[in-house]
């Protein structure tokens, strides 16, 4: 046996850890408060119906039944689930041990495998290369690219969007992830085509225009109870909801709603831009419509776009949103993502 059959070499690429970009806030405003809203709803012939009665702004009472296909809404509500660390690493440790094999030689194996804190990678054989103490290092560096795009691929296969260290409201020295709101909206536009139905044909005057028709979404999900779902008990965990999920536990919160109501937009005018706003602890959404004279709107690249708050409990209509939001806007802590 040769003196290189005894070299082993091995390094390790350590884990930086994950934040979890939080958002909303319940945000405070001297409007109208949602009274109590009543809800129910049932299986029947293979659908799943909802019945909602809620306050108006003008203090009326307003109804809206909803019918969605069984099998839809039990797969939309469980589709979106907490992020998986683990889940993450598992598949890029999976794509670089695939990406190793054009890297081995008869007298030379590579082992990567993961471990707590890292993913660890290993050579052993009898290859000259062994001798050389930087081999691993670089070849650690040539498999970096392959880790990654697997991460990535994974999150955005479970609707996540990750977000470098100093990238938004990335202030941190680590990844972070947080729901991809647009990437879900486009997803459920179709999905919620019933329900968009739904409010222009059951709310009085929904369908006179596109604000009209926001101004009636706004109400209905404003009305829907606040929860941040974090606990497991009462949701699914994750601190977000897809909008059939929202639909189904009848809970949302900030971001949730915000994905909610740019999906029924876009059901309801596709030819509507439309995106979601982040600012430091909270989401809503941004239409591109002509601004009115009490509007709040921002300024973008795209164009004029009206600023909406669907969180509730407030109800308050397309163009408002809060002092302690406008500040924060401002001061340039506004981040916007285009739903294309």
């Amino acid at each position: 046996m040769s003196l290189l059959a005894s070299l082993f070499a091995k390094i390790s690429r350590p884990s930086l850890g994950w934040a979890i970009l939080t958002l909303c806030l319940v945000s405070l405003c001297p409007c109208v408060l949602a009274q109590p809203q009543t809800f129910a709803t049932q299986q029947r012939g293979g659908g799943q119906e909802f019945a909602y009665s809620y306050a108006t702004t003008d203090g009326k009472r307003q109804t809206l039944t909803v019918r969605l296909n069984l099998d839809d809404i039990t797969r939309g509500s469980a589709e979106f689930q907490p992020w998986s660390h683990e889940g993450a690493k598992l598949a890029g440790t999976k794509a670089v041990q695939q990406a190793a094999k054009a890297y081995e030689k008869p007298d030379l194996q590579i082992m990567i495998d993961p471990m707590p804190g890292g993913t660890s990678y290993r050579a052993r054989g009898t290859n000259p290369l062994l001798a050389n103490p930087q081999y691993l290092e670089d070849l650690q560096k040539n498999l970096e690219p392959a880790y990654d795009a697997a991460e990535l691929a994974y999150a955005r296969r479970h609707y996540y969007r990750i977000i470098q260290p100093g990238q938004g409201f990335n202030k941190g020295n680590t990844k972070a992830i947080m729901p991809d709101h647009a990437a879900i909206a486009k997803r459920y536009t179709a999905a919620m085509g019933p329900v968009a139905t739904a409010i222009l044909t059951q709310v009085p005057g929904a369908n006179a225009s596109p604000r009209a028709f926001i101004n009636a979404a706004l109400n209905w999900l404003q009305t829907i109870p606040y929860d941040t779902l974090n606990n497991r008990s009462t949701s699914n965990g994750a601190g977000f909801q897809t909008p059939y999920g929202l639909m189904l536990g009848n809970l949302g919160d900030c971001d949730t709603k915000a994905t909610a109501l740019a999906a029924l937009i876009r059901a309801a005018y596709p030819q509507i831009p439309v995106a979601i706003v982040y600012v430091p602890d909270h989401a809503f959404i941004a239409i591109g419509l002509p601004q009115e004279s009490r509007d709040y709107a921002l300024q973008t690249e795209h164009g004029t776009f009206i600023l909406a708050d669907a969180t509730g409990p407030g109800l308050t209509p397309l163009g408002y949103i809060d002092e302690p939001t406008r500040a924060k806007i401002r001061a340039n802590q506004t981040d916007l993502s285009l739903i294309k």
